[in-house]
């Protein structure tokens, strides 16, 4: 025997053996292993200690965790995001290869290949970790598909219609203790109310005065205060964040405090008021605070999703946590799977945090092999979002495909998956395909205005304006300050794509949006003017009002508009 037949060998030999062990690991650990294989070893931490052995171990540490992350990478390109099905095609594989080698070159070490793989395969079969990958996947799917339920809160707010709104929320809580709505479903009905502002705001309070069930109203202001908060502040690291920013979400978190508190004396066992109060907590509170609230939380949820994914997502570098808190925290939910499948996503977050960090440097090939990491502890339908979106941002739009239709495959119904891929078959030119899937999304229903917005972007790109028209309306009609939607219809007028009568409506309802501004009553105006002249002339008038005439800019369109009311006034005359 050559050299090179015993080199063959003791590779098949040693292959076997360590994919069999990898595979029977799986089936006792399978979440160790994962853990092993997906998060980084390397702690920075290690860097506080200003020693040589430290600094030493963390470099080693890192090269080694550079070379595992190839590794990797690969086995989710060869198999997915499941470890377990990834080895035990490996682990069959290499018995395909030591079967045929045996029969043309017989010998021990394909013998003790073939028993090694055989067993493992065995092994694999008839034990099964307690939470295996497919659960969690299933448990996600699941947790998607659950039953949704709407409210107007807006129109009933607006008619102070606080019974039904108190009816619609106690709806909503009883629907969730019952677990039939994800904690996503659950938490954007009290989200509906954090655009609120102004005389809504005035409206809300009256609500809360006279609601029959005080401590879910105080919760929906609550969250109102905790949003705005977050809208003042914005999402920039510490260090980029103004002190008059910080001072803006400070205030707004202290009303959201206080209304929290009083909710909670009147009913402690509401799981919106923790989760908004670890959010404050988490992001303005020190971290004793945070941690208090969290326990004395997860003592009534203890296997809440919800509660948990928050307090560990708040733990990370950007709200001044680590990773090894976030690290901390999510293990000690292992106990709790076997109860609760999503918690195993909790790990995944550390990996999130350090992909969305990537892509906010644009770093999108490292944030997408992060994002695809962060997928082996479950199919968490906003990191298969965030994957889509690095791969738009690096132009790869089949990949783009490729992803949504892995969400598809598994959320059937979701209609932003639909949507997704809609729009990715439009950047590759692939029409056909795009508008089969966009019908399914608005078959399903798509839940914000800007995506029939881009629906109607994408028919406008295929040159399908008929198409184009009817969603830019539909987004005006869902949001009447969709403003790109109005650009695009009084564009498409110009063209004459769409009939002036049937336009003339929306660029009326851009002035009643933005009355102070001159460029609505200019498109107004020219809308107008080619169906009734004459009454055009007081719109024009307007415009001239309100634009900047010492803005050298505007000077053509001046002088136009000065020339029209002049050729309009003779006519009349």
């Amino acid at each position: 025997m050559n050299r090179e037949q015993k080199l063959v060998r003791y590779l098949i030999l040693f292959t076997a053996l360590l994919s069999s062990a990898v595979l029977m690991g799986m089936s006792y650990n399978y979440w160790s292993i994962v853990d092993y294989f997906a998060l980084p070893s390397a702690d920075t931490d290690m860097l506080l200690v200003p020693d040589a052995a430290s600094l030493f171990i963390f470099l080693f540490m890192k090269i080694a965790d550079q070379i595992k992350f190839i590794v990797t990478d690969s086995l989710i390109f060869i198999g997915g995001y499941d470890l377990h099905l990834t080895f035990r095609y490996i682990v069959i594989t290499v018995l395909v290869v030591a079967i045929v080698k045996y029969f043309y070159v017989p010998g021990v070490f394909e013998l003790v290949s073939i028993f090694v793989c055989v067993l493992a395969l065995i092994v694999s079969q008839t034990i099964a970790s307690d939470v295996s990958k497919k659960k969690v996947d299933e448990a996600f799917i699941a947790y998607q598909s659950q039953k949704k339920l709407e409210f107007d809160y807006k129109k009933l707010l607006a008619d102070r219609n606080f019974g039904k709104l108190d009816d619609a929320l106690m709806k909503v809580e009883t629907a969730f203790e019952n677990g039939l709505l994800t904690v996503e479903e659950y938490g954007s009905h009290f989200e509906k109310f954090s655009r609120t502002t102004g005389d809504d705001l005035a409206i809300l309070n009256e609500w809360v005065e006279g609601s029959k069930v005080p401590e879910i109203a105080l919760l929906a202001r609550a969250s109102t205060f905790y949003y705005l908060g977050g809208e003042v502040r914005g999402t920039a690291f510490a260090n980029k964040t103004s002190e008059e920013q910080f001072a803006g979400l400070r205030k707004y978190y202290d009303m959201a405090v206080v209304d929290i508190n009083d909710s909670m004396k009147i009913n402690e066992d509401i799981l919106q008021a923790y989760v908004v109060l670890v959010n404050i907590t988490g992001t303005s509170g020190s971290d004793s605070e945070a941690e208090d609230v969290f326990k004395k939380g997860r003592g009534k949820f203890p296997e809440s999703y919800y509660l948990a994914y928050f307090y560990v997502d708040k733990l990370q570098p950007k709200w001044g946590g680590s990773l090894r808190h976030m690290r901390r925290a999510a293990k000690s939910y292992e106990a709790s799977y076997k109860y609760n499948p999503l918690l195993v996503a909790l790990k995944g977050l550390e990996l999130v945090a350090m992909a969305d960090s990537q892509y906010v440097d644009k770093n999108y090939h490292t944030a997408i092999t992060l994002y695809n990491r962060a997928l082996l502890y479950g199919l968490r339908r906003t990191v298969l979002d965030s994957v889509y979106y690095a791969y738009k941002e690096i132009q790869d739009y089949e990949a783009a495909v490729e992803i949504m239709t892995l969400c598809l495959d598994n959320f059937k119904s979701d209609a932003n998956c639909f949507y997704k891929r809609a729009m990715a078959y439009a950047m590759v030119s692939d029409g056909d395909k795009a508008k089969l899937d966009i019908a399914k999304a608005v078959e399903i229903g798509l839940d914000y205005s800007w995506k029939y917005q881009n629906v109607g972007w994408m028919y406008e790109t295929i040159k399908a304006y008929d198409q184009a028209v009817k969603y830019y309306m539909l987004a005006s009609d869902m949001d009447n300050k969709n403003i790109y939607s109005l650009e695009r219809l009084y564009v498409l007028s110009y063209y004459k794509y769409v009939a002036l009568e049937q336009v003339l409506p929306y660029m009326k309802r851009w002035t009643e949006i933005n009355p102070d501004e001159p460029d609505p009553w200019l498109k107004y105006a020219d809308t107008l003017g080619d169906i009734n002249p004459e009454e055009s002339i007081p719109l024009y008038e307007k415009y001239l009002s309100l634009v900047d005439h010492s803005d050298k800019n505007n000077e053509v369109a001046i002088e136009k508009v000065l020339k029209l009311i002049a050729e309009l006034s003779d006519k009349k005359i």
